[in-house]
């Protein structure tokens, strides 16, 4: 029959509980994915973090040697969504963007919010096509919903949603919403419904052979209505160059170079029409699959590569601003980590 198994653990530090599940999806007997599923609750925090990771283990075949959508040895599955109760809940609450208010709305009319594409201008790029080479968004962006009726569009939602009763409040939130689509969140009667991988995309999920991807969702139990706004934008701990240098974990990193030909190359990654971020744009590398992939100049203009520039991230340690460097180099590690 279909099921799963799992291994479960615990952790203990200073500042959370960490709970970490592993086991397998199944169905008629066998494996047909692994998932790694870690529980953390911070100390002194009414807010949890799940960070749930699906990993196909199976080998791809390559046929041709190309690594091409629809290979043998690829899994699909339609959807993948975490559910929180919140009994006796009467009110829900959406908040779209970050500078948007709140949209309101009674518990048993529900409301829902679905994001289909990137909501920038290259929306319908072929970064998205499926194994028969269609694309597979269906329009720009996100729209909100309730009892089946559009009540907003917009381009990129970050969004959080609350379930209210008269006890207690729980809000939910998700790492790069947008950036990763198809993405959903939304709430009815008594339940909090997250979308990691929603079931309103236009067709199946395809996780190639040794592909694996990774999402997090935040929750909160509790009353405050900001509890959750630095889930989307984190702050992000930085060190001065000198630290790195007296580290030695580059050798030859000296925070106090001159800046050169090449300083002035790599910054041109980070700033203006050449940079990551409008390359990014250009050929919307964005969606669960490509957010964190890096454009390849040597390509073609419907490509992005793998591998991130191994010299720029530290490079840029010294000649941009410290809020460019972990935008610039997240997306890819954990890309990398995670796929």
């Amino acid at each position: 029959g279909n099921g799963l198994t799992f291994l479960s653990g615990a952790d203990i530090a200073a500042s959370a509980w960490v709970f970490n599940l592993k086991g397998q999806w199944r169905t008629e007997g066998n494996a047909m994915a692994r998932f790694d599923c870690q529980l953390r609750f911070y100390a002194n925090s009414e807010t949890a973090a799940i960070e749930v990771c699906i990993h196909n283990s199976k080998r791809a075949r390559h046929s041709g040697g190309l690594w091409d959508l629809g290979d043998q040895g690829s899994m699909h599955f339609r959807a993948l969504t975490v559910h929180v109760t919140n009994p006796d809940s009467n009110k829900v609450s959406l908040k779209a963007e970050p500078a948007q208010s709140r949209v309101k709305g009674h518990a048993g009319q529900g409301l829902y919010l679905y994001q289909d594409s990137s909501g920038g201008d290259q929306w319908q790029s072929r970064n998205h096509v499926n194994a028969q080479g269609k694309i597979t968004t269906r329009f720009r962006g996100y729209q909100i919903q309730s009892e089946g009726k559009s009540l907003a569009v917009g381009d990129r939602a970050s969004p959080i949603i609350a379930l209210e009763s008269p006890r207690q409040t729980v809000q939910a939130s998700i790492r790069q919403f947008w950036q990763n689509f198809p993405a959903a969140i939304g709430a009815r009667d008594q339940e909090l419904v997250v979308g990691l991988f929603p079931p309103d995309s236009a067709g199946p999920y395809e996780l190639q052979g040794g592909e694996r991807k990774t999402k997090t969702v935040y929750i909160n139990y509790g009353n405050n209505p900001h509890a959750l706004t630095w889930t989307q934008s984190p702050l992000v701990p930085t060190l001065k160059a000198e630290h790195y240098e007296r580290a030695e974990a580059f050798p030859w990193f000296k925070a106090s170079s001159p800046v050169g030909p090449l300083d002035e190359l790599i910054r041109q990654g980070v700033d203006g029409p050449n940079s990551f971020f409008a390359k990014r744009e250009l050929i919307d590398e964005f969606g669960w699959r490509n957010f964190g992939d890096i454009f390849a100049d040597h390509e073609t203009l419907y490509q992005g590569t793998d591998e991130p520039p191994a010299n720029f991230p530290i490079t840029t340690i010294n000649t941009t601003p410290s809020t460019v460097f972990p935008d610039n180099s997240q997306p890819p590690a954990i890309h990398a980590g995670t796929n």
